[in-house]
């Protein structure tokens, strides 16, 4: 929810969760099935949120249970989902995560009953799922405190100083992880998200309606 220009002033790093919600609300968590997150969070790498939601829905017409779609060979998956780009990497990855979540009947609440670390080592263990991937749905399906990093939030971490210029993702995760409260994980990593595509973008950033240009060594 946009509400406009923040009017809460940042004076630490602390503050960055609530001048965000002033501007963008503060967005309550709406878990869906652990499987369906990792497929669809497969699907969006390195590409739109709509042509995620768009091969997601081909996937899942072609093939209306996650049995069938277990058992389809790596190639008609990858034709299916050719619209989301890098189609070959992901069909493997889906594959890979199905024949381990065959094993647990394609249930795999589970995982949300492990200990974090536990989880996380877990789904890493799977051939084609990274620390993102990860860290996304066990953030969003479980609840646990992990704090995923996409292409904008580590943009956005560099730029207000939080992150080195040159550090990987996963670097930058752990730093947030250490920064703020995991009560606002949730919440902050899909508020930098928005607040990377509204006004932090790559190029031409609109530093003077940031909401936390205050703390931002590169438009300060």
């Amino acid at each position: 929810m946009h509400v406009g220009r923040s009017w809460f002033r940042v004076v630490k790093t602390r503050d960055i969760p609530e001048a965000l919600e002033a501007r963008y609300g503060r967005p309550g968590r709406r878990p869906r099935p652990i499987l369906d997150c990792l497929v669809r969070t497969i699907l969006s790498q390195n590409t739109t949120d709509r042509l995620r939601d768009q091969a997601f829905s081909l996937l899942t017409r072609k093939f209306p249970s996650w049995k069938k779609m277990r058992s389809a060979r790596v190639s008609e998956i990858s034709r299916t989902i050719s619209v989301a780009g890098l189609h070959e990497q992901k069909a493997r990855a889906i594959k890979a995560l199905l024949e381990i979540a065959g094993d647990h009947g394609y249930d795999l609440s589970f995982i949300c009953k492990m200990k974090p670390e536990d989880a996380y080592s877990f789904l890493r263990g799977v051939k084609g799922i990274g620390d993102k991937t990860a860290k996304v749905c066990l953030l969003f399906s479980c609840g646990m405190p992990f704090f995923p990093v996409d292409t904008h939030i580590a943009r956005v971490a560099r730029r207000l100083g939080l992150a080195g210029e040159k550090w990987a993702r996963e670097r930058v995760s752990k730093r947030l992880e250490e920064l703020f409260d995991p009560r606002d994980y949730y919440s902050l990593h899909l508020n930098l998200i928005e607040l990377g595509r509204e006004l932090c973008k790559p190029r031409g950033p609109r530093c003077g309606e940031c909401p936390v240009g205050e703390v931002c060594e590169y438009g300060g």
